[in-house]
């Protein structure tokens, strides 16, 4: 009974394994060329749906970012003086200096660059003073409320004890450009 078993399995395993090779060779073989296409235009996907998620973050600090950039530049626009009251601004600064005790030795304004919304005028400055009252000068220009840049310091000891002390400085002072001829 055994051996007539071993033959009769024959009759039943070899068809499984030819139906097997036929499954394999005219449907999965096929198909798996299909799945692994899908499988890798899933994850194409997943990709780009989790760059869009990151765009998204990216936009959302990007707007951020340039509301506060326009906020600092209203800022910046509401400290121009206008471009016709520069000779007001020269007053202040030189009574800035006054009022910290320095005195003025050199105030040489330079002729002035037309930028598309500013004008840029330099300014060449020479006083003298002790090292508080120089000091106290620059921040008597911060509080200006002007728009006015430092490009050059140089403090020079003039004394054995160092005082007075010689201050020379290339200010840039900024005026809000109109053109009328619009």
């Amino acid at each position: 009974m055994f051996s007539a078993w071993k033959r009769n399995s024959w009759f039943i395993t070899v068809p499984l394994v030819a139906l097997t090779a036929v499954y394999g060779f005219f449907y999965y073989l096929p198909h798996c060329d299909e799945h692994q296409r899908l499988i890798d235009e899933l994850t194409a996907l997943k990709a780009s749906i989790a760059e869009a998620n990151n765009i998204a973050t990216k936009i959302s600090n990007a707007e951020q970012e340039l509301e506060q950039t326009q906020r600092y530049v209203e800022r910046r626009q509401k400290r121009l003086v206008e471009e016709h009251a520069v000779h007001r601004l020269f007053g202040r600064v030189t009574e800035a200096a006054h009022q910290a005790g320095a005195v003025i030795n050199q105030f040489d304004p330079d002729s002035a660059e037309t930028l598309s919304l500013l004008k840029r005028i330099p300014l060449s400055l020479g006083c003298t003073g002790t090292f508080e009252q120089l000091w106290t000068f620059l921040n008597n220009l911060e509080r200006l409320g002007a728009t006015i840049w430092v490009d050059k310091l140089h403090l020079t000891s003039m004394g054995k004890n160092r005082e007075p002390v010689q201050c020379e400085a290339d200010l840039v002072l900024f005026t809000r450009y109109s053109d009328n001829s619009n």
